[in-house]
């Protein structure tokens, strides 16, 4: 039988620093007499060091923890590229007073805690937005939403814009009783999804929280350096609805049969391709006659900016009876009013069988001249600049195919003699 082995005994004393424990344990030396023994590892295998008394072997242990932490012990090792690497890490480590070790014990620690629910990275975010959100003023929604609304009436934008956002962050204020930081992605998406919104309407509402978002993040209510809640809620797909114009023949019909009240609506929305919302604010002084365009100013365009419209030979022959040198040319309250006063004139314009002349899809006037126009002069720049918008604007929401020989008929259509 072997002579038993003796049992290890424990570290007298344990020197930890930056994350490396080196124990130290008492040894005779080879000649017999007392000594104590380093153990720690290094180059991936497992190293002791003697010392002959106790206060040697923390020294020695201090400065090996010193010599392990910088990376030093390792650099023998190790391959040209992984030298390299190593030393990348040190600096990118060196701000933050952290050791290479002790990053990666730290880093180890947390994906054992995260367990593969997310990354380090997106652990921290979630922490400083918990520790922002606790340092940041709480406001509620409705909050949000009434300031935003006060700086946007002095703000300059055009007032479809403002009345636009009014109505859809109203809806929102209603929706969400709660402080505007606590409001998370998959609300806003069950908020979104109630009803019968079309993917438009989706995303117009969707857009509009993501400014009222955006907005608070900077007047400090929100916390920086992590998207909104808004922003990280999906868009839906919008491959749009088909594009329904009017025939010239239609058209023409139409104007004829337009009381006078809504005849200068009827002539520049379908050989102008003014929005509905602009004609209802345009005066009188702004249509140029002699110069023969229509300005289009920042203060009524929906878009904020000034542009010329040109009058064609066709609109100039329908409005010259009409034409004023001022005021309105709708004289209705506003566009609403309008648009209500218009629906009943139309409902007014049926033949002898009591079946209206003429169908007026919406927007059917603004979608109508896009078509034909860019038909006849095959500029989709030009266009989109009359229009006040972009060219992929006027094909994804405007544009129907049409031919050229039908845009000449289009821009004929003038008041019979």
């Amino acid at each position: 039988m072997g002579t038993p082995k003796k049992k290890a005994r424990g570290a007298v004393k344990t020197i930890e620093s930056n994350g490396i424990k080196i124990p130290i344990y008492s040894a005779l030396t080879p000649s017999g007499s007392e000594g104590y023994l380093l153990s720690y590892y290094a180059n991936g295998r497992r190293v002791q060091q003697r010392a002959a008394t106790l206060a040697t072997a923390v020294d020695a242990a201090k400065a090996k923890i010193r010599e392990l932490t910088t990376g030093a012990a390792h650099v023998g090792s190790l391959t040209p590229r992984q030298t390299a690497v190593v030393a990348d890490a040190i600096e990118i480590l060196r701000p933050t007073g952290v050791s290479l070790s002790e990053a990666a014990r730290q880093f180890v620690e947390a994906h054992t805690i995260l367990a593969g629910q997310g990354s380090l990275a997106d652990a921290a975010r979630l922490y400083a937005q918990d520790v922002n959100k606790r340092k940041i003023p709480r406001r509620t929604v409705s909050q949000v939403v009434a300031e935003f609304r006060a700086e946007l009436e002095v703000s300059g934008l055009s007032e479809l814009y403002r009345r636009d956002a009014r109505i859809r962050l109203g809806r929102a204020a209603e929706a969400f009783k709660t402080q505007i930081a606590d409001v998370m992605p998959d609300s806003i998406v069950a908020w979104l999804s109630q009803g019968k919104r079309s993917p438009r309407s989706y995303n117009n509402d969707r857009n509009a929280l993501v400014t009222l978002w955006r907005w608070a993040k900077k007047k400090g209510y929100l916390p920086e350096g992590i998207a909104t809640a808004p922003e990280r809620t999906p868009k839906r797909k919008d491959v749009g609805s088909e594009i329904q114009i009017l025939t010239p023949e239609n058209f023409a019909l139409l104007l004829k049969n337009t009381p006078t009240t809504f005849l200068p609506y009827v002539a520049i929305g379908g050989l102008a391709g003014v929005r509905t919302a602009e004609i209802s604010r345009l005066d009188w002084s702004e249509v140029h006659m002699a110069e023969r365009h229509i300005l289009i100013s920042a203060a009524k365009a929906k878009t904020a900016s000034r542009r010329i419209v040109p009058i064609c030979d066709a609109l100039a022959a329908w409005l010259k009876p009409l034409v004023k040198s001022d005021g309105p040319i709708m004289p209705f309250a506003n566009e609403q009013s309008m648009l209500n006063q218009w629906s009943r004139a139309k409902a007014r314009m049926v033949g002898a069988d009591n079946k209206p002349l003429v169908e007026v899809p919406t927007n059917a006037l603004r979608h109508s001249y896009a078509s034909y126009r860019l038909a006849q002069v095959e500029d989709a720049a030009k266009v989109s600049l009359e229009m006040g918008n972009s060219p992929r604007k006027l094909f994804q929401n405007y544009r129907q195919l049409v031919t050229k020989a039908q845009a000449k008929k289009w821009f004929a259509v003038v008041p019979s003699l």
